[in-house]
C-alpha cells in the first residue's frame, strides 16, 4: 500500500488522506479471506476422508456446489483438490444443484413481483414504442399524497402484456382481459409509488369506469413511464379507459415507517461507529443501499470491519429509543439549493435530485447532542419533489 500511495497519491489524493484506513480494510479483508479459505479446505478434507473410508471415488455434486456457493471455491479448484486425493467430482450433480438454485432465485423473484411469472420488464424497444405513439411520461406527483381522499383520476394510455409474448412486437395491445394473465397499464397520471430508492412499490386497485378492476401487485418505472402490473379481476381494459387509482394506504403506512427507520438507523450507525452524530470530514460509514417493504427494512452500509457486539447493542439501543420517543412529522417544500445549504445534508453519491424538494421533518430526541441529518431519495423525470428525511437531534435536559 505505501508503494501505491507513493506512485498514485498525486493523482488520487484520497489515497494519502485515507492510507491508514485503506490498509486496515485490506488487512481485515485478507484475514476474512483466509478464514473462508481455511473453512473450505477443512470442509473438503473431511468430505474426502469420509468418502475414501467408504470406498467412494466421487465427490457429490451437492458438496462441490456448497464449496462453490458458500465458501467461494470454484468448480475447477474443487476438481483439482479431488484429483490430488484420487477422487473425481460429480459435475453433472453440481450443474443440477446450480440449476435448482437458479430456479429458487427465479421463484423468489416472481414472489417478490407478486407472483407474476411473465417478463413484465421494459427495455429501450418498449419505451421507444410508447414515444412513437406520442404517449407522454406518467405524471407521478400524486404519489406523495396520502389517504383515500387523494385517489387520482387517470386514463389508460397503453396496455403491456410482457416481453416476448408478441412475435415481432413490443408487447403492447389495445385491449386486455383476465385471459391475458398479468398485464401492465401505463397511465397518464398515478398516485402509485413505483419501486425506487430501495422502497417497495405500492399495491392496490385500478378501478376502471367500465367496471373492470386491475389488482396491482407491482409498479415499476421505465424512462418516466409508470407501469401498473397485475391481473384483471373482472372485465376488460382498453386504451383510453378512465379509471381511479386506489392505493392500499394501510400497507403504504407500514412501508413509510420502515423507510423512515432506515434513516434513523443510518444516524445511529454513524453516531456509534464514527464517534459522533454527524462527524465532519468522514465517510468511513456510508449508506450503500436499502430494502424497505411493509414487513421489514434492510440497510446496507460500508465499514472497514464487522461490528463488535457492544457496537451492535449501542446501535440497537439508540434505534429503539427513537421508536419509543415517537417522532413528530411535518412536511414542507423548499428549493433544492436551500436544502443543500444545510451543512449536514446527506445525499447518495451519484443520484440526481430535482429543483423543488419535499422535506419530511422528524423531531428526534437524543441525549446531549444537537444536529440535523438529511437523506434524499433520487428524482424521477416526472416527479417534481423527491422526499428528503430530516432528523432533528435536540438537546435534552440533564
Amino acid at each position: 500500500m505505501p508503494v501505491v500511495v507513493d506512485l498514485l497519491g498525486d493523482f488520487f489524493p484520497e489515497l494519502k488522506v485515507k492510507k491508514d484506513f485503506v490498509m486496515e480494510v485490506i488487512k481485515n479483508e485478507e484475514a476474512e479471506f483466509n478464514k473462508t479459505l481455511d473453512k473450505g479446505v477443512k470442509y473438503f478434507s473431511k468430505t474426502a476422508d469420509d468418502l475414501i473410508k467408504k470406498g467412494v471415488k466421487v465427490v457429490p455434486g451437492a458438496s462441490a456446489f456448497f464449496l462453490s456457493s458458500s465458501l467461494g471455491f470454484p468448480l475447477d479448484l474443487c476438481q483439482s483438490m479431488a484429483e490430488v486425493r484420487g477422487l473425481e467430482v460429480d459435475e453433472a450433480g453440481y450443474k443440477a444443484c446450480m440449476k435448482e438454485e437458479k430456479q429458487k432465485n427465479k421463484d423468489a423473484l416472481n414472489k417478490k413481483k407478486g407472483g407474476v411469472a411473465k417478463d413484465m420488464t421494459m427495455q429501450a424497444a418498449q419505451t421507444a414504442a410508447l414515444q412513437a405513439q406520442s404517449v407522454a411520461a406518467t405524471a407521478a406527483g400524486d404519489k406523495y399524497l396520502h389517504g383515500p381522499a387523494h385517489e387520482t383520476a387517470a386514463v389508460v394510455k397503453a396496455i403491456y402484456i410482457g416481453r416476448g409474448v408478441q412475435e415481432g412486437g413490443a408487447g403492447f395491445v389495445d385491449e386486455a382481459s383476465a385471459a391475458d394473465g398479468a398485464v401492465g397499464l401505463v397511465l397518464d397520471a398515478t398516485s402509485f409509488y413505483a419501486q425506487a430508492g430501495g422502497q417497495i412499490n405500492d399495491t392496490g386497485v385500478l378501478a376502471l369506469a367500465n367496471g373492470a378492476e386491475l389488482q396491482v401487485v407491482a409498479c415499476e418505472a421505465y424512462g418516466g413511464y409508470v407501469v401498473h402490473i397485475g391481473n384483471l379481476l373482472k372485465g376488460a381494459a382498453r386504451v383510453g379507459d378512465d379509471l381511479a387509482c386506489k392505493v392500499d394506504y394501510a400497507r403504504r403506512t407500514l412501508v413509510t415507517v420502515n423507510h423512515s427507520m432506515t434513516h434513523v438507523l443510518n444516524l445511529c450507525l454513524r453516531t456509534v461507529l464514527c464517534g459522533g452524530a454527524i462527524p465532519e470530514g468522514t465517510d468511513v460509514c456510508n449508506q450503500k443501499g436499502s430494502l424497505v417493504d411493509d414487513e421489514k427494512l434492510r440497510f446496507d452500509f460500508s465499514f472497514g470491519r464487522a461490528l463488535k457486539t457492544e457496537e451492535l447493542v449501542a446501535v440497537e439501543a439508540q434505534a429503539q429509543a427513537a421508536i419509543a420517543n415517537g417522532l413528530e412529522a411535518d412536511c414542507l417544500t423548499v428549493p433544492l439549493a436551500d436544502a443543500s445549504k444545510i451543512k449536514s445534508i446527506r445525499m447518495v453519491f451519484g443520484e440526481r435530485y430535482v429543483e423543488r424538494t419535499l422535506l419530511l421533518l422528524l423531531l428526534y430526541y437524543y441525549a446531549r447532542c444537537c444536529c440535523w441529518l438529511l437523506a434524499a431519495m433520487p428524482a424521477s423525470p416526472t416527479t417534481p419533489a423527491p422526499v428528503l428525511l430530516m432528523l432533528r437531534i435536540a438537546l435534552t435536559s440533564n
